[in-house]
């Protein structure tokens, strides 16, 4: 057989084998420059412990959870450090440079200050000319660590974990995840139902007029991973509630508006209810504080005082 008799050689499949080699390094390295920027883009500050004491208490404000539906959760570990540490995603410099945070010289985009024995971190949120639409977020809280001492959590959307026993702990939120060897936990919804009782109390900007009422309704959630847990109450107005690995828990209190959806890991958690025999379920009338609005504030006006927010390398 000569050469101009051999079938011609294949080349296709090693062709189209090279291009998808190609296409996947070029998303990899270009994914890989992606996340180095928002590395970058993240800023850590530190509360000193000699500022904390006495503190007890965590209040939020100005998040931008506190309004819309969705809000990137933050990660709050309780525990296991001495002073209060934060960490502060902030997205990326967009292509003329300009930070999207419109902080000028690296100044952080919330301040802190001590009422009493709760540590107030408030968001200071300046709209700028070109900034995107109200929905979406242009800096968010990623990481917060808090000393043992903390026994009241106030805020909006995070993910709650007690990295050391923890005998009391309050926490008001309107989307929550709690976990840890918490012995008593108290756990209370901050988005309310319905919205005519809001409005009774809080004005129309308690809820918004249209289908956001309903879809944001729906977006709050509570959900307690009860392993190393005693007691556990719940208390919310709207969304829905979540239990998991209940089988060491010795009580569960329940107070729900009867539109909250209920989810619970076996029936038996469902009895663990008082002393006296009775069940811990309970279904909150439309007029009850199933809801805790009035935790995410304080307790009473006190004065304000500044304290230091220190830059972490």
């Amino acid at each position: 057989m000569t050469k101009a008799q051999r079938a011609p050689r294949k080349w296709g499949p090693w062709l189209f084998a090279a291009t998808v080699g190609i296409f996947w390094l070029l998303l990899a390295l270009s994914g890989r420059g992606y996340f180095k920027k928002l590395e970058q883009a993240d800023q850590r500050y530190a509360v000193k412990a000699a500022q904390l004491e006495g503190v007890t208490r965590l209040r939020i404000e100005g998040d931008g959870g506190d309004a819309q539906g969705y809000w990137p959760a933050t990660r709050v570990l309780l525990g296991g450090a001495p002073e209060v540490e934060l960490s502060i995603r902030m997205r990326p410099a967009d292509r003329d440079g300009k930070a999207a945070s419109g902080q000028p010289g690296g100044q952080p985009p919330l301040s802190a200050v001590r009422e009493g024995d709760t540590l107030v971190l408030r968001w200071a949120t300046p709209r700028r000319e070109d900034a995107g639409p109200p929905g979406r977020p242009q800096a968010w809280m990623n990481e917060i660590v808090l000393p043992a001492q903390f026994q009241e959590l106030a805020l909006s959307h995070a993910a709650v974990e007690a990295r050391t026993a923890v005998d009391q702990l309050q926490v008001s939120g309107r989307s929550v995840t709690v976990e840890g060897p918490v012995a008593h936990l108290d756990l209370r919804s901050a988005r309310c139902a319905p919205c005519a009782a809001q409005q009774a109390t809080a004005g129309d900007e308690a809820c918004p007029p249209g289908p956001d009422r309903a879809r944001r309704s729906r977006q709050a959630s509570l959900e307690v991973t009860a392993r190393g847990m005693q007691t556990v109450r719940i208390s919310a107005g709207a969304g829905e509630v979540i239990l998991r690995d209940s089988e060491g828990l010795q009580r569960l209190e329940l107070r729900l508006a009867p539109a909250v959806a209920l989810s619970v890991d076996r029936a038996g958690a469902l009895g663990l209810g008082a002393a006296g025999g009775g069940h811990g379920f309970n279904v909150a009338g439309p007029g009850e504080g199933a809801c805790g609005l009035a935790a995410m504030g304080g307790r009473e006006t006190v004065p304000s005082k500044p304290l230091d927010l220190v830059p972490v390398p």
